[in-house]
């Protein structure tokens, strides 16, 4: 999976992008609580699983979600 299809599962998902630096991008979902902060590594090529499991589990959700 890219790091963009990652975004835009976030962003279907109340999410908004906080900031920007370099090649990772940070997004916050306020509502409904709790507060979430998932940072997205944007480089080229896929999305490691190890990565894709962190980001999910930052995100409240299974890694299943994000297939």
């Amino acid at each position: 999976m890219r790091a963009s299809e990652v975004i835009r599962i976030l962003l279907r998902n109340g999410y908004v992008e906080r900031k920007a630096k370099g090649g990772h991008r940070q997004f916050v979902r306020v509502v409904p609580p709790p507060k979430r902060l998932v940072t997205v590594a944007y480089h080229s090529g896929d999305v490691p699983k190890h990565n894709l499991r962190k980001i999910a589990t930052q995100a409240g959700k299974s890694p299943d979600e994000f297939r």
